[in-house]
């Protein structure tokens, strides 16, 4: 992670999670962040098993291990324009 990344998206990489399409899901969400101007400032990586697994797939956000279950992409689309709202006020109030 370097320091403009501010956020952390960890994409649960169990086996449940990689059954339910996480690889796709993962591709997806890194084009959203692309799409959204946020894919500098938030890091996407891969985790070990998060233990949800009956909700797979699943993530968590920090920084505020906000965490999101049974994905697909419309939730990602709704999650990375989310982000990109909290990124943009974070960055006007470092930026006063």
């Amino acid at each position: 992670m370097n320091e403009a990344q501010r956020y952390r998206i960890y994409l649960c990489g169990g086996s449940h999670c990689t059954a339910q399409g996480r690889e796709r899901l993962r591709t997806a969400l890194a084009d959203l962040l692309w799409q959204q101007g946020i894919d500098t400032e938030v890091l996407l990586a891969d985790s070990g098993c998060q233990g949800h697994c009956e909700q797979a797939p699943n993530l968590v956000v920090w920084p505020g291990a906000e965490r999101h279950t049974s994905l697909d992409v419309e939730t990602l689309r709704d999650l990375a324009a989310r982000l990109a709202e909290r990124v943009r006020l974070t960055s006007a109030e470092t930026s006063r």
